[in-house]
């Protein structure tokens, strides 16, 4: 945050790593990782909390790994590659079952409209 104030940045955002189903990739985050990175994502957010731009809301998002049929940006909207075919947000390979997307962190405030269930867990 530090860094980003320095430069003259509003503020800062991060995912925490999404792979892919089809790649193993080293940043595959385990669950005592995450629970390691929620922690300082909070620490953090008690920093800096006009300057580190997450959410308690959205940090609460990434505390539970598995979005499989839950993601707006992944499940609702409408994405095409270069050359107008459909495809889905993030490839078609996206974990949704590890995520630690930002776009899913921010779900659509409609869907939350919609999914009163969903939206009292982050609450």
């Amino acid at each position: 945050v530090n860094v980003a104030k320095e430069n003259g940045f509003r503020g800062v955002v991060c995912n925490i790593c999404a792979s892919g189903t089809d790649v193993e990739i080293p940043l595959f985050i385990k669950k005592n990782e995450r629970k390691m990175i929620i922690e300082e994502l909070k620490r953090v957010k008690t920093l800096y909390p006009n300057d580190f731009l997450l959410s308690k809301r959205m940090i609460k998002w990434y505390e539970n790994p598995d979005h499989r049929g839950s993601c707006y940006w992944g499940d609702e909207v409408l994405h095409f590659d270069v050359s107008w075919n459909r495809r889905r947000c993030f490839g078609n390979n996206a974990d949704c079952s590890n995520c630690g997307c930002l776009a899913g962190s921010m779900q659509n405030p409609l869907k939350r409209v919609l999914s009163p269930r969903e939206m009292m867990k982050l609450v």
